[in-house]
């Protein structure tokens, strides 16, 4: 059964989406969602388990080219060395800053989102952070 996102009814909120989190529950374990910004622009944002304790969010654009950083979210944690792989050129991003320390796009960001404690039970509120 796919997961459920909820995209928040009211632009001004600085939340940008509600997300179910439950199935996430191994280091790697990602998924897509949608979200709508302040100003009605829609996105596309990756949520992603990084350990037993750590959800990240990111927008889903490479910094190098904007393509997006997979088609697979689950493909895009390497747990060797804890990093997000970006499939088009293979950079490598740090998950808990998002900074770029391998690849064609060294020194750039992901554009990190905040992820905190939702209103249920495995639902997660994703806010933009203001950084990067």
């Amino acid at each position: 059964m796919p997961c459920q996102v909820r995209i928040m009814p009211t632009p001004s909120s600085d939340a940008l989406a509600i997300v179910d989190s439950s199935q996430l529950k191994a280091p790697g374990d990602a998924r897509h969602f949608d979200y709508r910004d302040g100003s009605g622009r829609t996105g596309r944002g990756v949520l992603l388990r990084v350990d037993a304790r750590t959800l990240v969010a990111f927008d889903d654009h490479c910094p190098h080219w904007g393509v997006p950083l997979g088609e697979d979210p689950s493909r895009l944690f390497d747990p060797r060395d804890a990093s997000i792989v970006c499939s088009m050129h293979r950079a490598r991003f740090d998950p808990h800053s998002g900074l770029c320390h391998t690849g064609l796009c060294e020194g750039q960001h992901l554009t990190r989102f905040q992820v905190s404690e939702g209103p249920g039970v495995g639902l997660v509120i994703v806010k933009r952070s203001g950084l990067f």
